[in-house]
């Protein structure tokens, strides 16, 4: 018997004619369970004794050859990833939906959210529910009658995506479907982005009115699209349309509004002077 220094506690002096056997009932049979080296440690270092325990468990374990066979975790198959990028516009696209949100006025409940991969140009539509019939009609109005069919399309495995119908319209406009994979939206990252955005933008206009969302969703898209891309540094319409884009500033103004640059500063104050005469009881 031995006394621990630190707690005291009686301690059975292991000699090494022994050591196998208490090693094999502390770490072989079924009750022990095969631990690693810190429990079988744990285990044995109070209630027993040795010079070099610590060394003989660590061997003991390192050697057992059923650990060794179970120490290496299966591996799982995977195969080298592929980059796909894409090099025309509306030959491919990515789609997934947002929601549930605040049901509107009219009963939308949710988003369609479709992103050019190309020139990230966003189309977001309303949907009342998220049927694989009401996802694939949002797809064909909204999308392929505007641009025409495309090559690809990248989505979840959603049942409504997964679904036969929308395979079945996909296959009758010769669209090839691409799915993400399981538990990995990072590979459709452009509309993940894109849905955090709008959520964004969202919380600056709806916040005390959320249920007309729906009227505002497609303004907040065409502000989306006529702003250069973070990415891209160029505005998603630009890439898509050759006519320069003009926003709702100061050059959407008529020509008599519009400030001429050879004016003097008192000659344009008396061009914005409205005559009283014009004016209902001269004000």
């Amino acid at each position: 018997m031995r006394v621990a220094p630190l707690n005291g506690a009686a301690q059975v002096y292991v000699p090494l004619i022994l050591r196998q056997d208490l090693f094999r009932l502390e770490h072989d049979v079924v009750r022990a369970g095969h631990p690693g080296f810190n429990l079988m440690y744990a285990a044995i270092r109070r209630p027993y004794y040795r010079e070099s325990i610590a060394a003989d468990v660590y061997e003991w374990v390192a050697s057992c050859a059923s650990c060794a066979r179970n120490r290496v975790a299966p591996r799982r198959r995977t195969a080298r990833l592929k980059l796909f990028p894409e090099t025309d516009p509306f030959a491919s696209l990515s789609m997934d939906l947002l929601g549930p949100l605040t049901e509107t006025e009219t009963g939308n409940i949710c988003l369609l959210i479709i992103v050019d991969r190309f020139s990230m140009l966003v189309r977001a539509v309303p949907l009342a529910d998220i049927t694989e019939t009401d996802v694939s009609s949002a797809f064909c109005w909204d999308w392929i009658c505007v641009y025409a069919p495309l090559d690809t399309v990248l989505t979840d495995s959603g049942p409504q995506f997964a679904s036969l119908f929308f395979q079945g319209v996909c296959n009758l406009m010769f669209i090839r479907n691409l799915y993400t994979s399981t538990y990995h939206p990072q590979t459709n990252g452009q509309v993940e982005r894109f849905k955090k955005t709008l959520v964004e933008i969202f919380m600056h206009h709806i916040e005390n009115h959320q249920d007309n969302w729906d009227e505002l969703v497609s303004v907040l898209a065409l502000a989306y699209n006529s702003r250069p891309h973070r990415t891209t540094g160029v505005a998603p319409m630009d890439l898509v349309t050759p006519r320069r884009l003009r926003n709702f500033s100061l050059e959407r103004m008529p020509d008599c509004m519009t400030p001429d640059p050879s004016q003097s500063v008192a000659e344009a104050k008396d061009a914005f002077v409205v005559d009283p005469a014009l004016t209902a009881d001269g004000v």
